[in-house]
């Protein structure tokens, strides 16, 4: 699958594969098999598509992958994560 231009796709699926271990205690494995099942298909996707979707935010993507429907408690906390997340870049 081509990269889309000026987005870090690994930095958001590492993302969103923690969103879904971390917050909504979902097994790393079945994480893993569903980002893989779904950046497969996005390989069909238009350029212009895949764009688009990576302006979605992580943590609806990991809910929708999951099938849950992420509450206050699952905000606050994902917004903790990111947090924590960039204070520990260089």
């Amino acid at each position: 699958m081509k990269e889309v231009a000026l987005i870090d796709t690994k930095s958001f699926w590492d993302v969103v594969s923690r969103t879904g271990v971390q917050l909504f205690h979902a097994d790393r494995a079945k994480m893993m098999q569903r980002v893989d099942e779904f950046t497969e298909g996005m390989a069909q996707w238009s350029e212009t598509e895949r764009l688009l979707f990576y302006n979605d935010e992580p943590l609806y993507v990991a809910a929708d992958l999951l099938d849950i429907e992420p509450d206050a408690e699952h905000h606050r906390a994902y917004t903790a994560m990111v947090r924590n997340m960039n204070s520990q870049r260089p």
